[in-house]
């Protein structure tokens, strides 16, 4: 009854998935932003920032589980160069 070891086909297809999650993720705040958001007057404008902020949170929680997420990142080293 000892758990599977999954294969490396299906590591990238959860990498996939939990990218294309961070995506829509994305896409719905934006969407939310550019047509509900204007539209919402007074504690309903309240209400769908706190919506936002939450599906953003959402989005990085997704995007920080790939490792490919933080290969933009610059290293140490390359934060010598910076002002």
């Amino acid at each position: 009854m000892g758990a599977e070891a999954l294969k490396p086909g299906e590591i990238v297809r959860g990498e996939h998935e939990l990218e294309a999650n961070a995506v829509l993720t994305s896409v719905m705040s934006t969407v939310t932003l550019i047509f509900i958001y204007p539209a919402a007057t007074g504690p309903s404008a309240i209400v769908v920032i706190a919506a936002l902020c939450g599906m953003l949170a959402v989005a990085t929680l997704y995007v920080s589980l790939v490792r490919r997420a933080f290969l933009f990142m610059p290293s140490r080293s390359c934060w010598r160069c910076l002002p």
